[in-house]
């Protein structure tokens, strides 16, 4: 990557200091990279690859075509409005995940409540095959009839992918719930493996997963066991001879990211070694010769080794080139790799920016949403489709 984030945010709260004018932040960016106005804005919460395309949603569904910009050699502007066609009118759907077979979606209808208030009615998941039309999934022997919606906590809580850059092919994509169900005064959650219609499949603490808190946001497949955790995990591979290995797990502590060979070695980060990145670390993503990272304050990277007859080896005196400094009112939750076998400069890669907190005072909406590196453009810049009226979204 060349010329990345720092010059967007960070001129952009430079010049909301100085002036409070949306006219100079633009002006100001432009003198480096001009800011494209067409863009997917909002909180995008997953991008996933599913069979040919590649999907995004900040509560509506986008898709565009898997195939990567130097062979079309097209950029910005490719995205389309995804077929919704089964869900319910009046819905949102925040969160999407994707196995070899089916896309999934948690579907949100909304109401509004005694004070005026719009909030969650029901909350599903759907699926498809096609990518056109879309079934819900029966929950109701997993979470009961009526479903809890309350405080933020859900019977359907949230859906994650194994793998989200593959298409499935070689057989190791899967995707899971967080599924809860009333128990007294609490909520009990577990993990399910979606199965598309049919019933999900509860994952069970044991040989075959391990289980690193109540409420998991990440899974990574490591010699054939899952990993699912709070923090950011990510499986390596090898970089030394061009064949897959497993000879890393990277998993992210606040603004370390550690690699070991074995999970049982987490238990003590002071004894392992890793790489301190500056800002605590929200998203991982793999190239073939760095580990992109999203961090809580803009995009770092750690570069791959190819040495000797070590494979995968991680540098320990790391190299963070292309680092996007972004401003202290944007994180980036999503980090995305369209090809994992190509080096960072030379496949196209998408990370969601979003406001750090709900009291981020400097953070703009019309600058939050999906973003782009494409190796031919050589710089970062908005993701949106082509409708020019809203913006690109």
């Amino acid at each position: 990557m060349k010329k990345l984030f720092q010059c967007i945010c960070a001129l952009t709260v430079t010049a909301i200091l100085a002036s409070g004018c949306h006219n100079n932040i633009y002006e100001m960016i432009n003198q480096e990279v001009k800011l494209e106005t067409n863009g997917i804005r909002g909180d995008i919460n997953n991008i996933v690859r599913f069979k040919e395309h590649i999907y995004c949603s900040n509560g509506r569904l986008y898709q565009k075509d898997a195939v990567a910009s130097s062979e079309n050699k097209k950029y910005n502007e490719q995205w389309s409005r995804a077929t919704t066609n089964g869900f319910p009118s009046g819905n949102t759907a925040p969160y999407i995940a994707a196995d070899a077979n089916y896309l999934y979606a948690i579907v949100i209808t909304w109401k509004t409540d005694n004070d005026g208030e719009n909030v969650q009615a029901t909350r599903d998941i759907y699926c498809t095959e096609d990518g056109s039309k879309w079934k819900k999934v029966d929950l109701s022997d997993l979470i009961g009839e009526n479903p809890v919606i309350s405080d933020n906590k859900s019977s359907v809580q949230l859906i994650l992918s194994l793998n989200p850059s593959e298409d499935g092919k070689s057989g190791t994509k899967h995707a899971f719930a967080v599924l809860g169900k009333k128990n007294g005064s609490s909520m009990e959650y577990g993990i399910y493996q979606l199965n598309g219609t049919e019933p999900p499949t509860k994952i069970s603490e044991g040989e075959e997963a391990h289980i690193d808190g109540d409420l998991p946001k990440y899974v990574a497949s490591y010699k054939d066991k899952l990993y699912f955790s709070t923090k950011p995990i990510l499986k390596g591979a090898d970089k030394g001879n061009g064949e897959e290995s497993d000879s890393y797990l990277y998993y992210a502590s606040g603004s370390t990211l550690y690699f070991a060979d074995d999970w049982n070695k987490f238990a003590n980060l002071k004894n392992l070694s890793g790489v301190d990145v500056g800002e605590t670390i929200q998203s991982l993503a793999l190239t073939k010769d760095t580990i992109v990272v999203g961090t809580g304050n803009g995009l770092k990277n750690v570069s791959i080794d190819e040495r000797d007859e070590r494979i995968g080896e991680l540098v320990e005196t790391i190299q963070f080139k292309n680092s996007a400094s972004v401003s202290s009112s944007y994180s980036v939750p999503v980090v995305f790799v369209l090809d994992s076998s190509e080096s960072e400069e030379n496949t196209d890669i998408y990370m969601a920016l979003t406001a750090r907190s709900s009291s981020s005072s400097h953070a703009l909406f019309d600058d939050m949403g999906l973003y782009s590196y494409y190796p031919d453009r050589g710089t970062w810049n908005k993701d949106g489709t082509d409708d020019d009226d809203s913006k690109g979204n």
